[in-house]
């Protein structure tokens, strides 16, 4: 009975002496930037992205460009990649083809706009 009373006394001291180093300092921004995400991703639900040999192809319901593609690279992070995408024509199905992937998992996260709203799409393939 003492051990364990010994217990919830040292759990109190160190619970009352520890810092707040578990919580953001910016939270509620945090918070602000996941809703903007989840809002983005929605609009997202309207571009269809396939992965086939090497080729990623994007489709769109209408009219809608890729701005940024980021590629992660699970089991190594020196393998991720970033592809800017400039003067694309808007109209047409987009087919993007990657050098050298190494196999594994891989994980997209596309933006750019689609019907005049800027979108945010992310996707897991397997190489």
């Amino acid at each position: 009975m003492a051990l364990f009373i010994v217990m919830i006394v040292a759990m109190g001291i160190k619970m009352v002496t520890s810092g707040q180093s578990k919580y953001e300092d910016n939270y509620y921004e945090l918070g602000e930037s996941h809703t903007k995400r989840m809002e983005l991703e929605k609009v997202g639900e309207r571009v269809s992205v396939f992965f086939n040999a090497g080729n990623l192809t994007f489709n769109f319901d209408s009219i809608g460009f890729v701005k940024e593609i980021k590629l992660i690279y699970l089991a190594n992070p020196q393998e991720d990649r970033i592809i800017r995408l400039k003067d694309l024509d808007p109209s047409k199905e987009k087919q993007i083809t990657l050098d050298a992937m190494k196999p594994g998992i891989w994980y997209l996260e596309a933006s750019g706009f689609v019907n005049g709203q800027e979108y945010f799409k992310k996707k897991k393939f397997v190489k």
